[in-house]
């Protein structure tokens, strides 16, 4: 699951890095000291995809790059909120957003720059195909890629973040596994009477995690976090 998860973030990173480096290379052009937008008329408009833009890519890579680290390190739980609903919620806004406003900004931009020369269809073709020619493939990027980065994000909030939930997880294992929660509750009765060297608890625990709990594992996690005595937060 976690693999799953990373590559969806890695999607989404190369995503929204294309449609950030088309607009700011190829969609916003710097002649002296004035800044020029075809595709969407003003400038500021330009400058709004490519601040939002940046702003998405920056909370993508914070979610991969925490999703990442906490598997291997301890990290502050105020750090931990790159898997909560009302984040991914924020990240999907966001880039929908982006797409519906640089949408609409360059169909305005078309229909107020062509509108007087739809009785001359000859000239009104020359110039739609000359407008293509130029930055055409850079609009469809920028669109296709916002709408790619958007659809990994619905993904990840409908199928990865259910399964990463705490409450899910325990209310999954109790549905599918109810002996196996029987026995883990066992197993954590016996750890905290036992005596045995700590190495040879692990291992228990850890095997019986992967015999029972195989898409729900993180066993470095969980052994970790059971160390620190927190493992009542689990089950």
């Amino acid at each position: 699951m976690k693999l799953i998860k990373w590559g969806l973030y890695c999607v989404e990173i190369i995503s929204i890095a294309s449609a950030f480096g088309s607009i700011y290379d190829t969609l916003r052009l710097r002649v002296d000291t004035v800044v020029h937008c075809f595709a969407y008329d003003k400038a500021n408009r330009c400058n709004w995809g490519i601040l939002v833009c940046f702003l998405g890519l920056m909370t993508s890579m914070y979610s991969l790059t925490t999703s990442v680290f906490e598997e291997y390190m301890r990290i502050p739980e105020e750090m931990k909120f790159h898997e909560t609903g009302g984040f991914l919620g924020f990240k999907i806004g966001l880039i929908f957003l982006a797409r519906r406003w640089l949408y609409k900004w360059n169909t305005i931009k078309m229909e107020q720059k062509y509108i007087n020369t739809f009785h001359n269809w000859y000239d009104f073709l020359m110039k739609i195909r000359r407008f293509n020619s130029m930055i055409g493939d850079d609009l469809r990027n920028v669109r296709q890629n916002l709408i790619r980065a958007n659809t990994v994000q619905i993904i990840t909030f409908i199928v990865v973040f259910p399964l990463q939930n705490k409450y899910v997880r325990r209310f999954l294992c109790q549905e599918m596994y109810p002996s196996a929660v029987e026995t883990w509750k066992e197993i954590k009765d016996e750890w905290k009477n036992s005596t045995a060297p700590l190495n040879t608890r692990y291992s228990i625990l850890k095997n019986f995690w992967e015999e029972n709990y195989p898409f729900l594992i993180r066993p470095r996690r969980f052994i970790r976090e059971l160390n620190e005595e927190l493992f009542d937060d689990f089950f």
